[in-house]
């Protein structure tokens, strides 16, 4: 049995709930359930650790990809980007990957 605190947190960043929005019906259904399904384990089978980051993470949905942020201190999770494949990635070429902390 699950304790209450066991779950973690997740928060959707702004930019990336209006990506959800934007998502295709049948798509969107899918990428709910993967991130309700991050509050037990955010490191599901299939998840990918983007190089170069400390927390960044991404699971695939179909030909699309969340982003996302794990803080273990906090046990929180923060959603960053949801697009297309290579798309995603695009806008975390501009943070410096020498950057300390959980966050890019």
């Amino acid at each position: 049995m699950l304790e209450a605190d066991s779950k973690w947190r997740i928060a959707v960043h702004r930019e990336a709930q209006r990506e959800l929005r934007r998502l295709p019906r049948h798509i969107l259904q899918s990428a709910l359930e993967s991130l309700h399904a991050l509050a037990d384990n955010p490191y599901p089978t299939g998840c990918g650790k983007l190089r170069g980051y400390e927390s960044l993470y991404r699971i695939r949905v179909g030909d699309w990809r969340i982003v996302y942020a794990v803080d273990s201190a906090t046990r929180s999770i923060i959603v960053l980007r949801v697009a297309s494949g290579g798309e995603v990635y695009r806008d975390f070429l501009i943070f410096s990957r020498t950057d300390a902390g959980p966050w890019p």
